[in-house]
């Protein structure tokens, strides 16, 4: 049987793809406000250049901003249907290689995380129901209990659509009610601290407002269109 993560990066790899492969020179260019300085063509540039690295042994300093700005940087002179082009070659021979071992979730995470990007950027949401989705929100789930316990904060109950749960060992200190695509996209980086503040909290925020993220916080305030349930 084929590893989930193989099967979700290849088919986020065709929604990504469909998505951009429509689009228009003005649209390839459109800034993303969710990665600040990158344009739509940029963020294809570096999804192309993961697999396009991995392929081939580049991975001093995997995931790092100067890994990612070089793929960017590498493929500046290239048009978007160039990149989409080179992902479509590579991408198939990168997931052939991931199913001969073990992949790591933050390959769909960083995957899930651009694909909302660009749709958030293109005003057009969907893939909430994707394996994707479900691969990201059960690391990120896992991932905050970590980040809950290592600044040393008391659990947090999380309310969602989906399921109520605590963050952490314990019984929870303070309750946040929200949609699994917000905490994904709050723990993501993409939302502001004024956005996270404005969230349902019960209790005392302001301690956990630094732990949510992974990454970020936004410095501006990020407004999407959540996919459809």
């Amino acid at each position: 049987m084929e590893h989930p993560i193989v099967t979700a990066h290849r088919d986020g790899r065709r929604r990504i793809t469909a998505l951009l492969a429509s689009l228009g020179a003005a649209d390839a260019e459109l800034p993303v406000a969710a990665c600040p300085g990158w344009r739509v063509r940029d963020v294809a540039a570096h999804l192309a250049g993961i697999a396009d690295d991995a392929l081939h042994g580049r991975l001093d300093g995997v995931a790092t901003d100067p890994w990612t700005a070089r793929q960017v940087d590498s493929r500046r002179q290239r048009s978007l249907p160039e990149i989409l082009a080179e992902w479509a070659e590579t991408g198939p021979r990168f997931e052939a290689a991931l199913a001969a071992g073990d992949p790591p979730d933050r390959l769909i995470i960083d995957q899930w995380a651009h694909e909302q990007d660009l749709r958030g950027a293109l005003g057009r949401p969907g893939a909430g129901g994707s394996t994707s989705a479900r691969l990201t929100q059960q690391a990120l789930r896992a991932g905050l209990r970590g980040q809950i316990d290592g600044v040393g904060l008391a659990p947090l109950r999380v309310v969602t659509e989906l399921d109520d749960w605590v963050a952490g060992d314990g019984s929870p200190a303070v309750t946040l009610a929200t949609t699994w695509f917000d905490l994904a996209r709050t723990i993501l980086g993409r939302r502001s601290p004024a956005q996270m503040r404005a969230m349902a909290w019960l209790g005392d925020s302001d301690p956990y407002l630094a732990a949510l993220p992974l990454f970020g916080p936004a410095t501006i305030d990020l407004v999407e269109v959540p996919p459809p349930a």
